[in-house]
């Protein structure tokens, strides 16, 4: 799995709209182990828990800056959804 011109082009298009990008590189295996994370007992509050992987894993869109800080919501269906955020 490489990173092409499309990706390139579409990834700066993202960063000028403010949207925060997950890297394509296994970011469904980082959604799934942090949703792993979430799920021990105590970690979730309400429906929003926080994540901080080893690495980088996108970019947060407002400030276009790196970030390893994975935020996770769920739904009253127990569905997730993930998003990088910036470091406080």
């Amino acid at each position: 799995m490489g990173f092409d011109l499309s990706d390139a082009v579409a990834f700066r298009r993202q960063l000028r709209e403010g949207i925060s990008v997950l890297f394509a590189e296994n970011d469904n295996l980082l959604v799934f182990d942090a949703a792993a994370f979430a799920d021990a007992p105590g970690r979730w509050a309400g429906n929003w828990v926080m994540a901080i992987p080893y690495r980088s894993i996108g970019v947060y869109g407002m400030i276009a800056a790196l970030t390893r800080v994975l935020d996770m919501y769920r739904n009253k269906h127990d569905f997730s959804h993930a998003a990088p955020r910036a470091l406080q």
